[in-house]
Parts: C-alpha cells; sequence; structure tokens
C-alpha cells in the first residue's frame, strides 16, 4: 500500500499572510550595502538576504520590528535561509525544477486566500512594499523542496496491510483514549555547539506566542518540518503514539496551549494541543439540535428595574412551554425579534454561554431564561441527533503512518545535507 503525498504540496498560507508586511523597505539590493552572512557550498547567502527574511518573517508572525527582535532572530533566519539554499542546491542536482506554472498557481493561491482579483499579485506586493523577487523566492524554494521529496522520498513510503491492521486493531482496543490533534515546531540540533542557541531560539519562539504570536505562523516561518508549510500541522495522533518525553509534554497542557520546548535526539519540539478527541465515544458537542426560542429584547446596559421586569417575563414565558409548539404559539403572540425557529444547529457551533444548557435540555424541556447582550432567552430543543462515535477509517490510518513517515525521512534529508554541506559563517 503507497502513501499518496500530500503534505509535501507547497501550502502557500506562509506567503498569504504577508498582507502587512515590510513597509518602508526598499525591494532593490543595490541600494543596500551588500555583505556576506554565509557561503552554503560556494552559494552566497548575503546580509540582504538575511534583513530582508527577517522583516518578512516577524511581521507575519505579528511581532514587532525592533533592533532587539531582528538581534534576537537573526541567527534562525540565517539558519532557514542556509536550509532553502541546501534544499535548491539538492533540487539543481536532481534536475528537479520548478516551473512558471507552479509559480503562476502559487500566485492564484495567494490572490484567492486574500480576496484579490485574479492577476493583481504584483499589485498586492507593490500596495504593502513587499519585494517580490523575494516573495518569489521564498515561494520557489518551497516549491523545489516539495518536488524533491516528491520524487526521493514519497517512493520509499510503503505502508504495508499489516501495518494498517495492526493500528486499527489498537484502536479497537482504545475506547475512551484520547485522540489529539497536534501541531509542531520542530528545530533541529545538528552538532553540540548548536544546543546553547537552538535551546534558546525556543523559549524565545514560546516567548512570542505567549505574548499573542499566533502558532501556525511562528511554524512556518520558524520550524524545520516538512509541517512547516502548513502551519506545523502534523493531523490527529492517538494517545501514547509519540515519544515519551513528547507524551509527557502534551499530558500538561489543554486544548489551545503550547507545550514547554523539549529536548528529543534530533532537537527541540514546541507542540501545540489543537483539539481532543475521545475514541469510541461521540462527543456530545458534536450532536446537531433542532431549537425554538421565546426572545425578550433587553439592552446591554438596561437599568435595573427593566433587567428585572424582562427576567420576570421571561420567566413567565418558561414555564408556559410544554413543547415545541407552544413556541410556535408564544412567539406569534409576543412578535419579538428572534423568537421562533433557529434552525438545526451543531451544539459546537452555539455560542458558549449556550452550549452546556442546551446539551443538557431534553427534547421539549424549556431552559431557564438565559442573559445576553440582545435580552433574554427561553431556548428549546424540539429534535436531537446524537453524534456518531468516531473511529478512524483504514485509509485514514495509512494516510497518518505515512504522513508521520514522511515526516520522519524528510528531517533525515535535510540533516545529511547539513552535515556534508560545507558552510562558513561569516
Amino acid at each position: 500500500m503507497s502513501l499518496r503525498l500530500f503534505s509535501v504540496v507547497p501550502c502557500l498560507a506562509t506567503l498569504a499572510a504577508l498582507t502587512a508586511m515590510l513597509v518602508g523597505i526598499t525591494s532593490s539590493p543595490s541600494a543596500q550595502v551588500v555583505s556576506i552572512a554565509a557561503v552554503v557550498n560556494d552559494e552566497i547567502v548575503s546580509a540582504y538576504d538575511v534583513r530582508l527574511r527577517q522583516n518578512i518573517v516577524l511581521s507575519s508572525a505579528g511581532i514587532k520590528i525592533t533592533p532587539d527582535a531582528l538581534r534576537r532572530n537573526k541567527a534562525q533566519v540565517l539558519r532557514t535561509l542556509i536550509n532553502e539554499k541546501l534544499q535548491l542546491q539538492e533540487a539543481k542536482r536532481l534536475n528537479v525544477t520548478v516551473s512558471s506554472a507552479e509559480i503562476e498557481r502559487a500566485k492564484r493561491q495567494i490572490e484567492v486566500q486574500n480576496k484579490l482579483q485574479t492577476g493583481t499579485f504584483s499589485n498586492f506586493m507593490r500596495e504593502r512594499g513587499l519585494p517580490e523577487i523575494a516573495v518569489i523566492a521564498q515561494m520557489r524554494s518551497e516549491i523545489a523542496w516539495s518536488n524533491v521529496l516528491r520524487r526521493k522520498v514519497n517512493p520509499k513510503i510503503q505502508i504495508s496491510d499489516e501495518e494498517v491492521a495492526e493500528v486499527f486493531a489498537r484502536f479497537a482496543k482504545a475506547e475512551g483514549l484520547q485522540e489529539r490533534q497536534i501541531a509542531e515546531i520542530f528545530l533541529p540540533v545538528d552538532t553540540p555547539r548548536q544546543e546553547a542557541e537552538v535551546a534558546r531560539t525556543a523559549q524565545r519562539l514560546i516567548g512570542q506566542m505567549k505574548k499573542g504570536a499566533p502558532f501556525t505562523a511562528i511554524a512556518r516561518q520558524f520550524s524545520q518540518s516538512n509541517t512547516a508549510s502548513n502551519g506545523g500541522v502534523v493531523g490527529w495522533i492517538l494517545e501514547g503514539q509519540f515519544a515519551p518525553e513528547l507524551e509527557e509534554a502534551l499530558a500538561k497542557v489543554k486544548p489551545g496551549q503550547v507545550t514547554e520546548a523539549v529536548r528529543t535526539p534530533e532537537g527541540y519540539y514546541i507542540l501545540f494541543l489543537r483539539s481532543v478527541r475521545r475514541v469510541g465515544v461521540a462527543d456530545p458537542m458534536d450532536a446537531k439540535v433542532t431549537l425554538k426560542q421565546i426572545a425578550v429584547p433587553l439592552a446591554k446596559n438596561a437599568p435595573r428595574d427593566a433587567v428585572q421586569n424582562g427576567l420576570e417575563t421571561a420567566r413567565s414565558h418558561a414555564t408556559s412551554l410544554r413543547n415545541c409548539d407552544d413556541v410556535d404559539r408564544v412567539a406569534k403572540e409576543v412578535k419579538t425579534p428572534g423568537s421562533g425557529s433557529l434552525g438545526t444547529l451543531k451544539i459546537s457551533d452555539l455560542p458558549e454561554k449556550f452550549r452546556n444548557i442546551v446539551g443538557q435540555l431534553q427534547i421539549g424541556q424549556a431552559s431557564s431564561p438565559i442573559r445576553t447582550d440582545q435580552g433574554f432567552h427561553v431556548l428549546m430543543v424540539c429534535e436531537r441527533v446524537d453524534a456518531e462515535a468516531y473511529r478512524p477509517t483504514e485509509e485514514a490510518i495509512s494516510q497518518s503512518l505515512g504522513e508521520q513517515r514522511l515526516g520522519m525521512m524528510a528531517r533525515r534529508y535535510m540533516r545529511d545535507l547539513r552535515r556534508t554541506a560545507v558552510i562558513d559563517l561569516r
């Protein structure tokens, strides 16, 4: 059973995030004093390249561009540019090219993601002070590496029916265990002398995320995993499938939180726990309900007497409702905006204030009045369709195994390229 390659197809959300970057930065290298930051197998990474990418990286991650921020992120940005240079060199060695059609498709994707008219990519760059040549260079390296992985790594990924059956059997016995949706930032450590620098970088990235920088933006610009182009998203992983040190870190966080930096034999990982679901157990928040309500409009800042009157009116309605037909009848009588049918909705899509209340209501049972900025609400569930218990398909298991193997092989590929390269830092 072979794997169809999805995750190495470049996700250009990295570049779509460039909507507010580099205002006032010139796009002409001749306007800068060009100096050498590194030489990678006889090819130069200039200081101008580093500065330009620093502005892109910091802006896309929502980090204010200051001299201190530029200083702190310089080493990691240079490392990223060196990796891209190695990837492009490997593509050239293998005669892997990036066609103009691929570049144009990437531009179109950016236009679509930013709701732009077709053919306005260049204007979009100019309006935001973005040097188009630098953006396309980043785009080209991403596509080139995707093409290299597609040619060299993907054919080697074979997922046997026995492997799938083994994991499928494990899921069958895993009822109640967590399956976690994970995103990652991976920072490799190739030599002992890199240890301190990479550890500091990991801590800085965590600090920036604690201040509000989006995980996906940080992952796209700093992670050295093949998942970086997709914002670091790994997918759904069954509890117990990660290395023990990563499992230990994940056990300490809740959905929406980021782990500490975790040292593994390959380098440092920062994991983001996006969501959790239980194997073989239906999530009550995924149930669909047909709702009706009686609304008692009331201003957010209404005086206390008006609030009390509104509450008494809502309570009176609640005690008079015995079924959904009663809701229709009362709605016609009161004629208040919002009264009547709310349609069929997933409980998780309801406003947070309503979710637990609706989840506990029996069909035909009126809720107690719920206060919102719009007034009071009396809700009734007229129909409920419970969600099915989640169990993965064999196809999903095969894909997940393949993605994990792809990530491992891509990291090893990059590690080997770095170890055999002649890199001179200036």
